[in-house]
Formats: structure tokens, C-alpha cells, sequence
């Protein structure tokens, strides 16, 4: 498992990073009501990490099917993957792939590490105990 993500910079850009790729999980209970989202936030206020398609962001059913009548959806700012159509008081498994890819090109002075961190969220309000985060920082 990686403990972070690198970047190598010329011209005060990031022109490259690893690994390719990281996963969000977190087991939830569906709301009452509303949607479930997962935030991305970074300390630097850089690009966001996307995911590449909307088949990457996946609710998964406790038996690892993917869940039946569910959309999602993604943009925004702080990035936002949406989840919509989910069973009140059912458990499910939030399945995230996110790409670094989106931050090459990024202006970068000195060698800073920004903190890239995900959160879920029921409609507004967040979900104890949900955040995961990772650094963003330069290779030595």
C-alpha cells in the first residue's frame, strides 16, 4: 500500500505522478432521505483528483454486486461524486477510483505537499469517521 502519492516538477509544474491510482471504501447505512456524496478536498487548493469515467464510482450492495437503481454523478467544487436512488436503512460499499492524472500540469512553487482528503456525506450532513486522506508530496 502506498503512504502517498509523488510528483516530479520542472518549471515550477508537476509533470508526473505515482502511483496511477487510488481507491475510497467506506461501508455506510443509506439516509432516510437524500443523496450520498463523497468530497474531495485538498490543503493547496490544487486541481482535484477526477475519477476517469462514472463507471469508476460504484455503490455496491453488502453481497459486492453493484447496487440496482442507483446514479451517480461528479463535478463541482470542493469535486463531488454523487450517489442518488439508494434504499433507506440498506448497508452498502462506496467504491471510488480516483486519478491523480488531473494534477499534471499543476503550478507548483518550491516542493509543497498538499493533502488530498475524502468524506462522505448524507445530503449536508457528514459522516463520522469517513475521511481518509493521503499526501500529495514532491519525489525525493
Amino acid at each position: 500500500m502506498y503512504s502517498a502519492f509523488t510528483y516530479q516538477q520542472k518549471a515550477n509544474k508537476i509533470i508526473s505522478l505515482s502511483p496511477g491510482v487510488i481507491f475510497y471504501y467506506n461501508t455506510i447505512t443509506a439516509p432516510a432521505s437524500g443523496s450520498i456524496s463523497v468530497q474531495e478536498t485538498n490543503t493547496k487548493n490544487w486541481k482535484p483528483m477526477l475519477i476517469q469515467d462514472l463507471g469508476q464510482a460504484i455503490l455496491y450492495n453488502m453481497s459486492c454486486g453493484k447496487a440496482s437503481g442507483v446514479s451517480v454523478t461528479a463535478g463541482g467544487n470542493p469535486y463531488t461524486v454523487t450517489f442518488t436512488g439508494a434504499v433507506p436503512g440498506q448497508e452498502y460499499i462506496i467504491g471510488i477510483k480516483y486519478s491523480p492524472q488531473n494534477l499534471v500540469g499543476q503550478l507548483v512553487s518550491g516542493k509543497p505537499t498538499s493533502i488530498y482528503s475524502w468524506s462522505t456525506y448524507f445530503g449536508n450532513t457528514y459522516v463520522p469517521g469517513s475521511t481518509t486522506s493521503i499526501p500529495v508530496k514532491p519525489k525525493k
